[in-house]
């Protein structure tokens, strides 16, 4: 029997932040560090005050648009009712999970590390500062 709010579970929620690589050994990942929503690694984790369930902020404030429940175990919550993971050893957990670039190839990336990555990779276009006008130059 399905519940009211099992369409959530199953919506693949996308990260724009994970756009750009991929998990490495995704199946090696620690169930305790997957959001329930997305099944992803957790992004910018935020944990629920009341029942302690914890989601990637993008996916839990998409959800909070449409429903006031857990979509875990459906006790009320609001975006008000969560606060980030500030738990250095766990957020040191996901910041340490391999990665592979998407764009060059590059594997063996800790995640923490991306953003540096990203900024020098060799296969990162830039675009045109005129795109609003519809430029669409890019260099590599």
């Amino acid at each position: 029997m399905m519940h009211a709010y099992d369409h959530i579970r199953n919506t693949r929620y996308k990260m724009t932040t994970t756009n750009d690589y991929e998990y490495i050994n995704e199946t090696s990942i620690h169930e305790d560090l997957l959001c329930p929503l997305c099944t992803d690694p957790l992004v910018e984790p935020l944990c629920a005050n009341q029942c302690g369930h914890t989601f990637c902020r993008e996916c839990i404030t998409e959800t909070c648009r449409t429903m006031s429940k857990c979509p875990t175990c459906r006790h009320d919550l609001t975006l008000n009712d969560l606060h980030p993971v500030n738990l250095r050893p766990f957020l040191n957990q996901l910041n340490q999970l391999l990665v592979k670039c998407k764009l060059c190839s590059e594997t063996n990336i800790q995640r923490g590390n991306f953003k540096e990555h990203a900024g020098k990779c060799s296969e990162r276009q830039i675009s045109c500062p005129a795109v609003d006008i519809q430029c669409d130059w890019f260099v590599r």
